[in-house]
């Protein structure tokens, strides 16, 4: 089996625009992480700053997406409309996993936490609050309801 190379992705905020866009570094190893000589490249998706970004491929289809979570309290999700290898974000959906009165600034992560073999999606926000929703990946709709169970 093919071992899936992993680039260097990054969000930078220019000094001169004070804007703040989603990077890479493509990986030019497919054993370890190798940056080196590789160029950095934009992808032209821009995020406010108290806002959170993680690349994750959301409806298994092969291309990574994006969960933004924003300062409001709400999760968008940005899919990755492809061709694969290219960077065509268009948003799908945006909902309030944690509720907007209860969180701000939610910061999207996920892990398989009950070991079942699926990904489950963990928010957290700046009030400390934490909730989950499980096998989250091929829901359809996306995240239309709030998590299970909180953490």
């Amino acid at each position: 089996m093919a071992m899936e190379k992993t680039d260097l992705v990054f969000t930078a905020t220019s000094l001169q625009t004070n804007i703040t866009t989603l990077q890479f570094i493509p990986n030019g190893s497919s054993t370890i992480l190798d940056v080196t000589g590789q160029p950095v490249v934009a992808t032209g998706f821009i995020i406010n700053q108290p806002e959170n970004l993680l690349v994750v491929d959301v409806n298994q289809d092969g291309r990574k997406d994006l969960l933004l979570g924003k300062s409001t309290g709400a999760l968008e999700y940005w899919m990755n409309n492809g061709p694969a290898g290219s960077f065509n974000f268009s948003v799908t959906d945006a909902v309030s996993l944690v509720g907007v009165s209860t969180d701000r600034k939610v910061s999207p992560a996920v892990a398989d936490l009950d070991a079942d073999g699926r990904d489950d999606l963990i928010t957290g926000g700046s009030y400390g609050c934490a909730h989950t929703l499980r096998r989250f990946q091929g829901a359809k709709p996306f995240c239309t309801r709030r998590p299970e169970y909180p953490i």
